[in-house]
C-alpha cells in the first residue's frame, strides 16, 4: 500500500507529518485482537535519505499485549517491552521520499487482567499515542537534514473503549 501526499508546504525541505491512529475493533473485549494502524508521511519535497532514518513510534496502551508489527515503504519495526507491561512501544524506521507515506500496523491482544492491575477495573478507556521523529533527528530549521516544522510530529492520541 502506497500512501502519498501532493503539493509540498515548503521548498527544499523535509516536513514529517504524523497522520492518525485507527483502532479496530472499538470497543474491544478481553482476549480480542486489537489492530492499530498509524500513518505518517514526508510532506516536504526533499527525501530523508542520508539524513538518518525516520522513526515512527507507537506507544501501546496499558491493557493490551503486543503480538506483532509491520510497516510499508521498506520500514523495519522493533518492539520495546517497556516496564512490567507498561510503556510498551513499537518503533519503525526507514526513509521517506518527497510526498511518500508509511503505514504502521500493530497487532495486540486485549488483556483485562493487565488493565485491571494497572488501571483498576472501573477503567474503560485504553489510551495510545504515536509520533514521528520522537528523537528530533530532523530538527526544525533551514538547511540540509532539517525539518520545515516540528509542529505536526505529534504525539497524537487514540482511545479504545474496553468495557469492564
Amino acid at each position: 500500500e502506497l500512501t502519498s501526499t501532493t503539493g509540498a508546504l515548503c521548498t527544499s525541505c523535509i516536513d514529517l507529518v504524523i497522520g492518525g491512529i485507527l483502532d479496530t475493533p472499538d470497543p474491544v473485549s478481553d482476549g480480542a485482537t486489537v489492530t492499530y494502524v498509524v500513518t505518517a508521511s514526508n510532506a516536504g519535497d526533499v527525501a530523508t535519505t542520508g539524513s538518518g532514518p525516520v522513526v515512527v513510534q507507537f506507544n501501546l496502551p496499558i491493557g493490551v499485549d503486543y503480538v506483532s508489527a509491520s510497516a510499508t515503504a521498506g520500514f523495519t519495526c522493533s518492539y520495546d517491552p517497556g516496564f512490567f507491561g507498561i510503556a510498551d512501544s513499537v518503533s519503525c524506521s526507514g526513509d521517506l521520499n518527497p510526498g511518500q507515506g508509511v503505514v504502521v500496523t500493530v497487532e495486540t491482544t486485549a488483556n483485562d487482567a493487565e488493565r485491571d492491575f494497572w488501571l483498576g477495573s472501573t477503567t474503560t478507556t485504553l489510551s495510545s499515542n504515536a509520533e514521528i521523529d520522537p528523537g528530533d533527528l530532523f530538527p526544525e530549521g533551514s538547511g540540509s537534514g532539517t525539518e520545515f516544522t516540528n509542529a505536526n510530529n505529534g504525539p497524537i492520541y487514540e482511545d479504545t473503549t474496553f468495557p469492564s
